[in-house]
C-alpha cells in the first residue's frame, strides 16, 4: 500500500508540475509549472520579454497572430524544444534564436521571412524545419550546419534557380520545395540520409542530380519534364516515383533495374497505355496509377 501512494504521488507530482497554459498572464502567475505556453489566435503583435521567467518551458505555440519578430528572450529558456509560430507577420528572426540550443522543432510556417540570421548555425539540436509559405529566393546555406536536421520544408516559397550542396555531416531524410517557380535546380548529395526530394508544382525541364544514389520517394508532378531525369534511374532504393501531370511520352527500360521499386504514378502525361502495359510486363511488382 505505501508503495502504491508513493507511486501515485510521484505520478501526480510530475502532473501537476508541467502544465499548459492558455494565458500569458496565468502563466506569469506560476512560472515553475508552465512547459507549455499556447496562445494562438489571439492578435498578440508581441510577446513580453517576461517569458524568460518561464524557464520550465519546452513548448510555446503563437500560431495565428500579427508578430512580426520573435521576442531574443526566448533565448534565456534553457528547456524549450518546441517552437511554433506560423500564420504571422514575422519579417525578421532575431539573432538570438541561435542560442536556442535545445530547440527541436521550429515551425514558421506562412509569415514573410527572407533570410536566416547569423548564428542559425548553432541549432545542433534541430530536426524539423517548416518555413514553408514565406518569402525565401535565396537558400540559406547555414542551416546545412544543423547535423541533426532530417526534415526541411521550404514549400510555397518565391525560388527559381537552386543549387544545393547537401554535406555528408548533415542527417536530412525529407526535402520539399514543392510549389516555388523553380526553373532550374541542381542538387549535389553527399549526405547517406537524404531519402525524399519533392519538387512538384514548378517549372523543371530538367534535373541535375550527383552524389549519393539514397532516394526512396522522388515526386515530380506538375512540372515541364519531356522525360524521367537520368539520375531517377540511379536511385537503387527508389520505392515511389510521381510524375504525373508532365509532358513525358516514354519510360526508359533502365526502371526495371529498380529492385525495390513499389508505385509509379504517371497519370496526366503522354505516355501511351500500350508502353506502360510493357513496361509492366518487365516489372511485375510495381503498382502504376495512371
Amino acid at each position: 500500500m505505501k508503495l502504491i501512494i508513493t507511486l501515485t504521488f510521484c505520478i501526480l507530482s510530475t502532473f501537476l508540475s508541467a502544465q499548459e497554459y492558455y494565458s500569458f498572464d496565468k502563466a506569469l502567475e506560476n512560472p515553475s509549472n508552465c512547459s507549455a505556453l499556447i496562445l494562438r489566435d489571439l492578435s498578440l503583435d508581441s510577446l513580453s520579454y517576461e517569458v524568460s521567467t518561464l524557464t520550465e518551458l519546452t513548448s510555446i505555440s503563437l500560431k495565428k497572430n500579427n508578430l512580426t519578430t520573435l521576442p531574443p528572450a526566448i533565448a534565456t529558456l534553457k528547456k524549450l524544444t518546441e517552437l511554433s509560430a506560423p500564420q504571422n507577420k514575422i519579417t525578421v528572426l532575431p539573432r538570438e534564436l541561435g542560442k536556442c540550443a535545445t530547440l527541436v522543432k521550429l515551425d514558421l510556417e506562412e509569415n514573410s521571412i527572407s533570410n536566416l540570421p547569423s548564428g542559425f548555425e548553432s541549432l545542433q539540436n534541430l530536426t524539423e524545419l517548416n518555413l514553408s509559405k514565406n518569402q525565401f529566393t535565396n537558400f540559406p546555406y547555414n542551416l546545412l550546419t544543423c547535423r541533426r536536421l532530417t526534415y526541411l520544408n521550404f514549400s510555397e516559397n518565391k525560388f527559381t534557380d537552386l543549387t544545393i550542396r547537401i554535406p555528408p555531416s548533415v542527417s536530412l531524410r525529407e526535402l520539399n520545395f514543392s510549389r516555388n517557380q523553380i526553373s532550374s535546380f541542381k542538387l549535389n548529395n553527399r549526405a547517406d540520409s537524404l531519402e525524399t526530394l519533392n519538387l512538384s508544382g514548378n517549372y523543371l525541364e530538367e534535373i541535375a542530380f550527383t552524389g549519393n544514389p539514397t532516394l526512396k520517394t522522388i515526386i515530380l508532378n506538375n512540372n515541364q519534364l519531356a522525360k524521367i531525369p537520368d539520375f531517377v534511374y540511379e536511385q537503387k532504393d527508389l520505392e515511389t516515383l510521381v510524375i504525373s501531370f508532365n509532358p513525358i511520352d516514354e519510360i526508359d527500360l533502365k526502371i526495371s533495374n529498380l529492385p525495390h521499386l513499389k508505385t509509379v504514378v504517371l497519370n496526366n502525361t503522354q505516355i501511351t497505355e500500350e508502353t506502360i502495359k510493357d513496361i509492366k510486363k518487365m516489372t511485375p511488382g510495381v503498382q502504376f496509377k495512371y
